[in-house]
Order: C-alpha cells, then structure tokens, then sequence
C-alpha cells in the first residue's frame, strides 16, 4: 500500500493545486503538470520495475492514460500559447523542459504562432484611450469657444 499511496501522490497534489481554488490552475499549468506527472511515472518504472508485476502493469497503464490526454492537450494551440504567453515562463519552458526533443519545441512555436495568425491578427483593436479622446472632444466640442479660454 505504501508503494501505490508513494506512485499517486504527485496526482494527488497536483490535482488539488489545479482546482483552481488557489493560485494555480490555469491554462499555462496544463503542460508543465503532464510533464511533471510523465517524469514522475518514467522513474515509478525504473524503481519498482522487479518489484510486482501488478505495480509495473499499473504504472504502464497510468502511464498509458496521462499519454491520452497529453496528446488530447498536444492538439490545442491555445495551451501552447496560455504557456508561450505566461510572463514567468514564455518559450522558455518549452526550450529547457522539451530541450531533447526539437521537433516538439517547434511545433509549440508553430502553434502559438498559427493561433496568433488565426485568430487574433487581423482583429481591430479600438483602445479605450481612443473612445475616452473621442468622449473628450465631444464635451470641448458642447463647451462654447470663449469658456475655453476666459480667464479665471
């Protein structure tokens, strides 16, 4: 029991830290979580691989499920860029967490850069300084000229 209680307490925790009742457990978490729980698994093989045959089987299958859902999260662009877009880890995590595999790197880059392209490039944006400006010579305009500029 200790041994199936030490696999699944990193799902556990991070399950609790994603709920989002916290600080974490936003988009930008997704990625480094599955990664975290990947390693987390690739050493659970390599320490309990002569223990139990029935322990080995069950990692492999965790293992087995979190690559699911990795290749579910694998085929959104917008968790590649909820990352690409945090302030505290950019491009960076995929450069130094994927380091070894260049081409998956380049396809985080890739996504960002279609969901840029897609959906966001070529949206008009009207600042709220513009429509306050706009508000603005609206009233100078209602204001007669000699109010302007008389003296107090």
């Amino acid at each position: 029991m200790q041994t199936i209680a030490q696999i699944l307490e990193p799902f556990h925790r991070l399950s609790r830290e994603l709920e989002g009742n916290r600080s974490s457990g936003y988009l930008y978490d997704v990625f480094p979580a599955m990664d975290q729980l990947l390693s987390h698994l690739e050493e659970a093989k390599k320490m309990h691989g002569g223990t139990s045959k029935y322990i080995l089987d069950s990692i492999e299958l965790a293992w087995s499920k979190l690559d699911k859902y990795y290749t579910l999260a694998d085929n959104n662009e917008v968790l590649f860029a909820a990352v690409a877009l945090d302030p505290s880890q950019k491009m960076d995590y995929f450069e130094s967490q994927w380091e070894s595999h260049p081409t998956w790197i380049e396809k985080a880059r890739t996504a960002t850069r279609n969901l840029w392209n897609l959906k966001y490039r070529n949206i008009s944006i009207i600042s709220n300084n513009l429509q306050e400006n706009n508000q603005n010579q609206q009233l100078v305009q209602q204001v007669p000229f000699r109010t302007k500029w008389k003296r107090k």
